[in-house]
């Protein structure tokens, strides 16, 4: 955890303010007076249903979901009554990872600190998360990590950013789709609109063979929020993170994901196993995939 999380004094001093920004200011950022009319009449008509929950379902949380279905009545309604069902069956609002709890190497994802947005941050990273094949316990942990960035945004602030170093990424355990879709497939019905980028730091050679299969089953809304960067390549975690993150989250993020790089190295001087995780793939932009030279088979 970085000292400036667990420093009361310095927490307080990077800890954004309480209210960002009013609905209404968020709302028109992207949208217009219709859009607000639509929405205003689905909250009038969800009051009246039985799975409407207000302590869940104020304005901001119907505004997601209303924006993720273009603000159709019908398409929201049943979203949100899907969504209510979902939570309530499974508890997920309180839910624990108690495999993580048994043993704390078993999976890794932890809320890091703020943008400057003040959109909350989290990191995960392949080569300190061994256990990565059962998609529900994916689902478990992964809604706990949501759960928790949700109660680290002020008011105003509606999504996060998720970054993941690929270091230690093997074709041949992480290519498994199911992971990736049930993932996906939760954070799309169940936290809409809460993605603000996926940033990807040294995906190797082999991930665009994953991505290749998995892309396009990813609307372009969502792709358009993936950013690739490197720590010893273009485009540089240097350059890309001054850009989003404060001059104290940026300098640890870029000390951390170095640190994993030289780690990854130093266990295949030692003999490990070398998967394709070791070559990085370059040549991407935001938002794009560029495949390697020679494209990927």
């Amino acid at each position: 955890m970085p000292n400036f999380l667990h420093d009361r004094e310095l927490f307080e001093s990077i800890r954004p303010p309480t209210k960002v920004r009013t609905f209404e200011e968020f709302f028109f950022d992207e949208h217009t007076d219709k859009d607000l009319a639509n929405l205003r009449a689905i909250q009038s008509e969800l009051s009246s249903k039985p799975f409407f929950d207000p302590n869940t379902m104020d304005e901001w949380a119907v505004a997601r979901y209303a924006i993720a279905r273009k603000f159709d009545t019908k398409k929201t309604l049943h979203m949100i009554e899907a969504s209510a069902k979902w939570r309530t069956e499974k508890n997920y609002d309180s839910i624990v990872c108690e495999k993580c709890l048994r043993d704390p190497n078993r999976h890794f994802s932890e809320f890091v600190g703020w943008d400057l947005e003040h959109r909350p941050v989290m990191i995960s990273a392949m080569g300190h998360a061994p256990d990565r094949s059962d998609p529900q316990e994916s689902i478990v942990h992964s809604v706990q990590q949501f759960n928790n960035l949700v109660r680290h945004m002020p008011e105003g602030v509606t999504k996060w950013i998720n970054i993941t170093d690929f270091n230690s990424y093997s074709y041949w355990s992480d290519t498994n789709p199911k992971i990736a879709n049930a993932v996906t497939g939760v954070m799309a019905d169940h936290f809409p609109e809460r993605l603000a980028k996926m940033i990807l730091v040294d995906p190797p050679s082999a991930f665009w063979v994953f991505w290749k299969v998995f892309s396009p089953f990813i609307d372009q809304r969502t792709k358009d929020k993936v950013v690739f960067v490197y720590t010893e390549s273009k485009p540089s975690i240097d350059d890309e993170f001054a850009k989003l993150f404060p001059p104290h989250l940026c300098k640890y993020l870029c000390d951390l994901f170095r640190h994993y790089k030289m780690e990854y190295k130093e266990r295949l001087k030692k003999g490990g196993k070398k998967d394709e995780s070791a070559i990085p793939a370059e040549g991407t932009v935001e938002g794009t995939v560029v495949e390697p030279a020679g494209g990927v088979e």
